[in-house]
């Protein structure tokens, strides 16, 4: 199977750890302030080594194969502040890992 390369936000660091467990490229987006969902790696812990940072600034120049969403945030607004043209019509995987808080 061929190693695909995905773009993720750094929600929960323990989460991410466990997924970037799958033997993926996983591509976590930073911005200066290392706040919120552009922490990058965030926390300082063994990442795997199938785990990269890139500045929010430069992931319209990555050749991704996929996007994992965690928020309707990044889902409904980052995406289109972030990625490329191309990028967005990349296949899109929204994989919320707690509950909504709304009525479901």
């Amino acid at each position: 199977m061929r190693r695909l390369k995905i773009l993720v936000w750094n929600v929960k660091p323990s989460y991410l750890y466990y997924l970037a467990q799958c033997p993926h490229e996983f591509y976590l987006p930073y911005k200066s302030s290392r706040q919120g969902d552009y922490a990058g790696k965030g926390t300082p812990m063994e990442w795997p080594r199938n785990v990269a940072e890139v500045p929010a600034e430069k992931v319209h120049d990555l050749k991704l194969d996929a996007v994992i969403f965690q928020s309707p945030e990044q889902y409904m607004n980052e995406q289109y502040e972030i990625l490329s043209e191309e990028q967005q019509m990349l296949p899109k995987i929204y994989l919320e890992h707690q509950l909504p808080s709304e009525n479901v």
